[in-house]
């Protein structure tokens, strides 16, 4: 997998063994949630087995996982600091320049 996979165009995003097993490593010891997860992806490989496939379907079960899984990443976190950081009078000119090109009105 590139090590930039968003931004490396030179190669294609792949996933192999190495990194469902790095994704996948916080479901040891939680087998129900790991059966879950693996329900749900079955759910979207039905989706796209369908003929003609239901991509529509499939997409938006995505999207949903990986709107999901924000609050749960470093992302969130870093957003919430910048919210903070706004609303408690601390905002540099370079943090007011970041929230603009975010889209973030204030």
């Amino acid at each position: 997998m590139p090590n930039h996979p968003n931004t490396d165009e030179n190669e294609s995003a792949s996933l192999d063994a190495e990194d469902w097993e790095i994704a996948l490593k916080p479901y040891f010891g939680y087998p129900d949630a790991a059966l879950d997860l693996a329900r749900n992806l079955m759910t979207i490989r039905e989706c796209l087995k369908t003929t003609p496939p239901d991509l529509p379907t499939a997409v938006a079960a995505l999207n949903e996982a990986a709107d999901s899984l924000f609050p749960l990443t470093s992302f969130h976190e870093g957003a919430h600091d910048l919210y903070r950081t706004y609303i408690e009078g601390r905002a540099t000119r370079a943090h007011e320049a970041l929230m603009q090109s975010l889209g973030v009105k204030f």
